[in-house]
């Protein structure tokens, strides 16, 4: 089993690597830049995701473990909150609940958690759809880094 953290690696180093040549690109290539790093910052949430619920139902039953990895396969970028809620009550209405309390915990101190989040879910989305990235390069990355933070919410009540 790995930290589900250690799935925001990849994305991580994305943006570290672009962060050192940023200087050297060209205002009209930045945008495919930015979409590439919504893209590696998207599926590292939704690779966190998997974890945690792969964990979670391996705590409950090795083969339950098993039957999540297989039912995951299908979530394919359905990550946006509410569609977290609605997976987590099919485990338990109760952790739904203690998820939405968590974020709200979160959001008295970062308030704009919630919407960072789904804004860098919805950049993604815009740029794998249309080509078109609707975030500049610094709002992509504090979207992400915010973000990160919905999903250790999960985690907190998935543990």
């Amino acid at each position: 089993m790995m930290a589900y953290t250690d799935k925001f690696q990849p994305a991580d180093e994305l943006i570290s690597e672009i962060n050192t040549l940023k200087s050297h690109i060209s205002p009209v290539a930045l945008p495919k830049f930015i979409g590439a790093i919504s893209v590696s910052a998207v599926t590292s949430y939704e690779l966190a995701i998997k974890e945690i619920f792969i964990d979670y139902a391996s705590n409950k039953h090795h083969l339950f473990g098993s039957f999540i990895q297989n039912y995951l396969s299908r979530l394919n970028g359905r990550i946006e909150i509410s569609d977290l809620k609605k997976e987590i009550k099919k485990f338990d209405n109760t952790l739904a609940i203690n998820f939405e309390t968590e974020i709200t915990a979160v959001e008295h101190v970062e308030p704009s958690v919630r919407s960072c989040y789904q804004n860098l879910i919805q950049g993604r989305h815009s740029y794998v759809h249309a080509n078109r990235i609707n975030l500049s390069y610094d709002e992509c990355i504090y979207d992400y880094e915010l973000g990160k933070k919905i999903i250790k919410a999960l985690h907190v009540v998935m543990v």
